[in-house]
């Protein structure tokens, strides 16, 4: 057997800010700081964003399944937020992405406006076109991010089928590993669309993951 890495076929691991009207909330001589636009967003310097938020908590939740990556966002991440921000990173452990959604959508019905337990998450394809869907996502906003133009165009149109519109950012990308069997042919397809060519040329000789396992469904 042989293998090769593909093309990127599709987005690991997003971060999707998501904002229930105020979201990063601190006291000040006026009360609150002020809720951002996504319009006016576009307007400030990253510079001038920066400041905003010091002296607040942000909630992030964050799956729990993957226990290194949780050790560095719990570590290395909050200290460096506190140090260069002056953010209080509070990290809200799940089972599934899909409890962060079903919490926001809950508050969103019984029409909590502030103070909601989520600014922002670590989430999927699957569940960012459900919170998408159900309107609890804040944005647009990747384009105000400073580093968005170093992911190919690609990383922000679609994910899971779902336009992402600017109101999710990639943090990671992934690649797939393609196996053959160099026995049976030695220059195997070097593209996606030739891999779809050579698929459907010969039916029922490639597999992957069956949904609804996760790494079937990203390669669909």
């Amino acid at each position: 057997m042989k293998t090769a890495r593909s093309t990127v076929l599709g987005l690991l691991s997003m971060l999707v800010l998501i904002f229930f009207s105020a979201a990063c909330q601190r006291a000040t001589d006026n009360g609150r700081v002020p809720t951002i636009n996504p319009s006016q967003l576009s307007a400030l310097k990253w510079e001038e964003l920066e400041l905003l938020p010091r002296g607040t908590a942000v909630t992030f939740a964050l799956w729990s399944g993957d226990e290194a990556r949780n050790r560095y966002f719990r570590g290395a991440v909050t200290e460096e937020m506190r140090r260069r921000f002056g953010i209080e990173l509070r990290i809200v452990p799940l089972g599934d992405a899909a409890e962060a959604v079903s919490k926001l959508l809950n508050e969103k019905a019984v029409g909590k406006q502030q103070g909601g337990s989520i600014d922002m998450v670590w989430i999927n394809g699957e569940n960012f076109g459900s919170a998408k869907q159900g309107a609890v996502l804040w944005g647009p906003f990747v384009e105000a991010l400073p580093n968005h133009n170093r992911y190919p165009a690609a990383a922000h149109q679609r994910d899971f089928g779902s336009p992402i519109e600017g109101f999710e950012a990639p943090w990671q990308w992934a690649r797939f590993v393609m196996a053959w069997d160099a026995a049976r042919f030695t220059t195997p397809p070097a593209t996606i669309p030739e891999l779809i060519d050579w698929i459907r040329a010969n039916p029922g000789r490639f597999t992957y993951s069956a949904p609804p396992d996760f790494t079937g469904s990203v390669f669909l």
